[in-house]
């Protein structure tokens, strides 16, 4: 990784009487301008109420504004990510309070997909996404495309259709406004077997919509059709245990 960054001081005269005083205003008022380039940074983080996450970063971000504020703004390229989200309510981590607070502007990419793990689901992903936020309390937001993966019901293994949409959405770090929201549109095929005319049984191709918050069970909908027909939605879905 190779990063440069230049600080703007005010005149040292008033800087080291502020220093003296106990004062540090004037020096995080001072404005910054660099730059950092990295190329296969090794990212791994895991949190009770959040997860884990690993991978590799490839950036290439400017840093200007002040040195307390300073904004990283450019691209980013997310490799080998594996993302596994924990099930748990929105996050109510206490604020921190950092003297150096960065804000964000970046867009990231996925080359090569990524892999992204709930409690339910296990999908293999591409797309692009913003980062935005603060340090102390980001924002990230997602707008991926499915290319293969499962959806894991009590009594059926659902296989995902591509192209089926997952828009995450996580604001993290505010007590009062953290939030952790997958957002889906997918598509999925499963066969059971059922009985249908005077106790005959017959086995059924399912094609099942998931849509909803993903982290949420409760707030899915499962909209549901059999092939052959003759099964309806509400059997389906309680004999895939929805």
């Amino acid at each position: 990784m190779d990063a440069q960054a230049q600080v703007e001081l005010p005149n040292l005269a008033d800087l080291v009487s502020s220093l003296g005083r106990g004062r540090l205003d004037d020096l995080f008022r001072s404005g910054v301008r660099g730059s950092i380039r990295a190329d296969q940074f090794g990212l791994l983080h895991r949190d009770a109420s959040f997860g884990s996450v690993r991978g590799q970063i490839g950036a290439n971000l400017a840093i200007q504004g002040s040195l307390r504020t300073p904004v990283l703004a450019g691209t980013a390229a997310l490799r080998s990510l594996d993302l596994e989200l924990a099930l748990g309510e929105p996050v109510a981590a206490q604020p921190l309070a950092l003297p150096v607070d960065p804000r964000f502007d970046i867009r990231f990419e996925l080359p090569g997909g990524a892999r992204f793990r709930t409690f339910s689901a296990d999908m293999r992903l591409a797309g692009e996404g913003t980062l935005r936020g603060r340090l102390v309390a980001p924002e990230l937001e997602g707008d991926l495309r499915v290319q293969e993966g499962t959806i894991r019901l009590p009594n059926a293994r659902i296989a995902l259709d591509e192209d089926g949409t997952v828009r995450p959405s996580f604001r993290l770090g505010d007590p009062q406004t953290g939030s952790m929201r997958v957002a889906v549109d997918l598509v999925g095929r499963t066969r059971l077997t059922a009985s249908r005319f005077a106790g005959e049984v017959e086995r059924f191709d399912i094609v099942l919509e998931v849509r909803g918050d993903l982290l949420q069970e409760s707030a899915l909908s499962f909209p549901a059709s059999s092939e052959p027909p003759g099964l309806s939605q509400e059997r389906i879905l309680a004999l895939i245990g929805t």
